[in-house]
């Protein structure tokens, strides 16, 4: 008979590489230090190729995902290239983004949402009287509240409304985005909401107290036509208005002051 023949098979353990371990919680973006990270053995088989060796130099490099405590780097983790985030994507060359804070009054009740358009209005006071100048004209709301979209809430019926931001950012050129955050120390800012119309204004026009409460007493015309022997005025706006009715409303004007003297 045969001797019986035993064999005995040692198990070695599954080899280990020094990998960068990291020790602590790091966000997407943020740069990464050699203190963040430990060098532990570890048994990484099957990502041999994607583990990023202990000796890696981490000088100006980012997080391009989040990392957890005990997480290991992964040579995919990390890049040399300054993080974007979605906002400055969205930002054009020559342009700047400024933010503001904003109420329910001086953001239209909340209906000021991301892709607005809108112009900006300084309210202070000049020589003790109080006036109001219009910054700027027809700008792009980049975000409400950090969302790049419409608050939750909103539709197009507005029946439910989102609630109303506290801050939002604007997208404007270098220089107004100087004078927006100059004017937001000395007085107050309110957004005009727009619609569909891109026409301007007078940009940086100035309405002051005394101006909005003096009420001309007659209608300003640049020229007057004669229609079939009658003879109209012409407003700055186009419209026609017939002189003799404009002096019979300045004359019962003219009266009715008269008679309460």
């Amino acid at each position: 008979v045969s001797p019986l023949i035993r064999l005995r098979f040692r198990r070695y353990p599954p080899p280990q590489t020094a990998v960068l371990v990291a020790n602590q919680a790091i966000k997407r973006g943020q740069r990464l230090t050699s203190d963040m990270f430990n060098a532990e053995p570890r048994v990484v088989t099957g990502i041999e190729d994607r583990v990023a060796n202990a000796d890696i130099k981490l000088d100006r490099a980012y997080a391009v995902v989040d990392l957890r405590p005990g997480n290991i780097l992964l040579s995919e983790n990390a890049t040399r290239e300054e993080p974007r985030n979605a906002l400055t994507e969205r930002i054009p060359q020559g342009f700047r983004a400024v933010a503001i804070a904003v109420s329910a009054e001086t953001a239209v009740e909340g209906w000021v949402q991301p892709g607005s358009r809108v112009d900006v209005v300084f309210t202070t006071t000049v020589r003790g009287e109080r006036s109001i100048t219009t910054l700027v004209e027809n700008v792009e709301v980049l975000s409400a509240e950090r969302s790049l979209v419409p608050l939750a809430g909103q539709n197009e019926s507005g029946s439910s409304p989102a609630p109303v931001p506290s801050l939002i950012t604007l997208l404007v050129s270098t220089e107004n985005a100087a004078r927006i955050e100059l004017a937001k120390h000395t007085g107050i800012l309110s957004l005009i909401l727009r619609g569909s119309d891109k026409s301007l204004g007078s940009s940086g026009e100035t309405i002051t107290a005394s101006q909005l409460l003096s009420v001309p007493n007659k209608t300003q015309t640049t020229g007057t036509v004669q229609v079939e022997g009658a003879v109209f005025g012409i407003t700055s706006r186009g419209k026609m208005v017939r002189v003799e009715e404009e002096e019979g409303k300045n004359a019962h004007k003219q009266g009715g002051t008269n008679s309460g003297e």
